[in-house]
């Protein structure tokens, strides 16, 4: 390979199986947001919430200059909408992790994401600009190349085994063969891979320039976050107890990861630099991912990190064996759906742990291989024979068959013969087979449990009892279906049509134009900060303004900066009912003043700070309220009388929070909110219409 290549391959190209991954984690990041935002659907995102449609655009427009703000969930009103909107976006989300059309369903979740985002600005924060930033920026990358419907169906369409033999050939498809049909696992060299290594690099140096304050320079900010109640997660509460000399070197190495990735990103040492950089930035998303509670934050750089796994990485674990889990396995060849799923493993199986042999097969050596195998003389038996594979790679080859392995039980039953000779059967040996694939030792676990054996024998046997007529009923046969013939010469064809490559030509151009200009538009975005370097700044300009502007993609990465609070605080509802309880209508217990251990989630933090700090309207105070008092609050009703407010206070309690070595935060005081002024003097103000009080 020349030097000029391997730069290409350094800078210009993601591995296809990279993409998959990181397909895969992020959409389990969005799945994960999406449970916060069904939790907090009424809240945020109906008109019986803290903030309905018509006030919200009505805020957003009157802002100078205007918000750019769309949601779809602006259409939907009530609470009930609200949640079939979410359950669609639910699908949609799980469609991405499964890589079905994936493309499509791909910038169906960034819309859906900005969706959620635009619905309610007083929630957004640097978890939306750098999720959708990352979302975004993979849109012009194939990630439905691997581990994915998408390339399931096109590699059997490429490939479609009919035998042992077949099902036993790891040999790589050919370039042409993919680029002939551009199925999922094509990842060319592109301009939209190196925008997305830039556009990490970018989020980094943003965090690096912005966590400037002296706790961090101290090694004190890890410990300061912790005890943020508000943003603190239940993980992060059990971690305040490490020693000081870990949360401090932890500290530092948050402060400093930041500074080393961009470096790692685009220094010209491939493989080293690369590891390096995946495994910091996997360390820094896993931190904030599971010691904060700041959205999807900490998992999408978490996912973000799949994407820097070099080629070589990956060769190098497909090329590796894990000792004990090589088997054979031995199918019923007249079973069509026997057939499918033995094709699917050999997909599936990543490492090559598996060797594949039809039952009609016990007495035939491995075609085209050379396997040691007596051919039998005249009058002999046949001899006997189990397919065996030594390494990833090598020829199959052939060894005794266990005495205990029968024609009437290769008719009954798959059958797995483990490395040291031992057969398995029925759910035993499904089990195994779960086990030797990627994650194999987590998915097999349920089949593994002491005492449901028989259980998973008796639903086996239902199934295997009846294979032929499920092959049938589904179109299934033992030799499959013809593959699609050149009429000439009998062939799977391989010739691209000229259209075909002008099509790809052009939208292949329009793919690297995208990429290029959205990532000037973040650059440009990133520039208005103060902090950020004055030698990377793009001139701003309308078109770049209404990228980012609709996108929400604003390039805000500033979390914990310059550096996390010394003091903190969290909003509480001192409400009274008619019955004379006092109510705090966000948790549905009585109003607690002291230092809280309750958080209730990323959103309700971020909406309650803003209202404290920043943005106070009116009309957004006057929902609020309304939601708070007269329509219940998130957690209380106002169906009896009893329980209806008549009276209602909201304060901010301040506390300090401990130095390092302290145990508790100190010194918490009311801090009394304009937001909703509820007492004049001793005289308790009504909330509730007077009608509904009779």
């Amino acid at each position: 390979m020349t030097p000029l290549s391997r730069i290409l391959r350094t800078y210009l190209r993601i591995d296809a199986r990279s993409l998959g991954l990181f397909r895969i984690a992020m959409a389990l990041a969005l799945i994960g947001d999406w449970t916060q935002r069904w939790t907090d659907a009424r809240s945020f995102f109906s008109n019986e919430g803290a903030l309905p449609n018509h006030a919200h655009l009505y805020h957003m427009l009157r802002q100078d200059p205007p918000e750019r703000v769309w949601s779809v969930f602006h259409a939907f009103s009530s609470p009930g909408e609200n949640r079939v909107a979410l359950l669609l976006t639910l699908i949609v989300y799980l469609l991405f992790l499964f890589g079905h059309k994936t493309r499509i369903f791909h910038v169906l979740s960034l819309a859906l994401f900005v969706s959620l985002t635009g619905r309610n600005l007083f929630t957004e924060g640097p978890w939306s600009s750098v999720t959708i930033a990352v979302l975004a920026a993979t849109a012009f990358l194939p990630c439905g190349s691997r581990f994915s419907l998408d390339s399931l169906r096109a590699s059997f369409r490429r490939r479609r085994e009919k035998t042992a033999t077949d099902l036993n050939d790891r040999t790589p498809e050919s370039p042409a063969a993919i680029d002939a049909e551009r199925a999922p696992g094509w990842s060319p060299t592109s301009l939209a891979a190196l925008a997305v290594l830039l556009q990490l690099a970018i989020i980094f140096i943003a965090i690096a320039r912005n966590q400037v304050g002296p706790k961090w320079q101290s090694g004190s900010a890890l410990h300061y976050g912790l005890w943020v109640v508000r943003d603190v997660s239940d993980l992060g509460i059990l971690a305040r107890r490490l020693p000081q000399a870990l949360l401090s070197g932890w500290s530092f190495l948050l402060r400093y990861i930041p500074f080393a990735v961009p470096a790692l990103l685009l220094v010209p040492l491939a493989r080293p630099a690369r590891a390096a950089a995946f495994w910091a930035t996997l360390f820094y998303g896993l931190s904030y991912g599971l010691l904060f509670s700041f959205g999807p934050w900490g998992w999408t750089l978490a996912a973000a990190a799949f994407l820097l796994i070099p080629e070589g990485t990956w060769d190098a674990y497909t090329s590796r064996r894990a000792k004990g889990r090589t088997l054979t396995v031995i199918y019923d060849a007249d079973c069509g759906i026997c057939l499918w799923i033995s094709r699917l493993l050999r997909r599936l199986d990543l490492r090559s742990h598996l060797t594949f042999q039809g039952n009609d097969s016990l007495t035939t050596p491995p075609s085209g291989d050379s396997a040691p195998y007596r051919a039998p003389s005249t009058g002999e038996e046949p001899e006997r024979v189990l397919y065996r594979r030594e390494k990833p790679g090598a020829p199959v080859t052939t060894a005794p068959l266990p005495a205990e392995v029968t024609d009437d039980l290769v008719l009954s039953t798959v059958v797995a013969v483990d490395e040291k000779g031992q057969v398995h059967t029925e759910s035993q040996a499904v089990a195994l087979i779960v086990r030797s694939l990627p994650l194999g030792a987590l998915l097999s676990l349920p089949l593994r449990i002491p005492g449901f054996t028989g259980l998973w024998n008796a639903l086996y046997r239902t199934v295997a009892d009846r294979r032929l007529s499920i092959s049938e009923s589904v179109g299934l046969g033992a030799c499959g279906i013809p593959p699609r013939a050149d009429k000439a010469t009998g062939q799977p064809s391989s010739d691209v049509p000229p259209a075909v490559k002008t099509r790809r030509f052009l939208t292949g151009l329009v793919r690297e134009a995208g990429s290029v200009a959205f990532l000037l538009a973040i650059l440009a975005a990133a520039g208005k900060s103060a902090t950020w370097p004055a030698a990377a700044r793009v001139p701003e300009n309308r078109f770049f303004e209404a990228v980012t502007g609709w996108s929400r993609a604003r390039a805000d990465y500033a979390l914990f900066a310059p550096e996390p609070p010394s003091e903190d605080g969290v909003l509480v509802i001192d409400a009274q009912t008619r019955g004379g309880q006092p109510l705090d209508t966000l948790t549905g217990k009585p109003p607690v003043f002291d230092p809280p251990t309750f958080h209730m989630g990323v959103y309700w933090s971020e909406y309650s700070s803003r209202m404290r700090n920043r943005e106070r309207p009116a009309e957004v105070e006057r929902m609020l309220r309304d939601y708070l008092a007269q329509r219940g609050g998130p957690a209380w009703s106002t169906q009896e009388s009893q329980n209806q407010i008549v009276g209602l206070d909201a304060y901010w309690v301040v506390y300090k929070l401990p130095a390092p070595g302290g145990t508790r935060p100190t010194s918490p005081a009311r801090e009394a909110l304009l937001l909703l002024p509820r007492r004049q003097g001793d005289i308790q103000l009504p909330i509730i219409k007077p009608a509904l009080l009779r």
